[in-house]
């Protein structure tokens, strides 16, 4: 279902179910191809370092808050560049 998701998603949930196969076995009522959801991953290499960062914002009413960030930095000792 995944692979077959078009690059800009489903115009509409109709559109969706008829794709998924699951048009007659689902409640439409639960179901919707809007989000108010975005994650953002990131990764920065500089020299020996790698910092990756990932963000989940929530947009409501052109508001944005960041919900949760998760910031890992490792260090590689040995780094054949230098």
């Amino acid at each position: 279902m995944i692979e077959d998701r078009p690059f800009d998603g489903w115009s509409s949930v109709d559109e969706f179910l008829s794709i998924s196969g699951l048009k007659n076995s689902t409640d439409k009522k639960y179901l919707s191809v809007k989000s108010d959801y975005f994650l953002i991953e990131s990764s920065v290499k500089t020299n020996n370092m790698t910092w990756k960062m990932r963000s989940l914002f929530y947009q409501n009413k052109n508001k944005w808050k960041n919900f949760y960030r998760f910031l890992v930095i490792t260090y590689e000792e040995n780094n054949p560049n230098h």
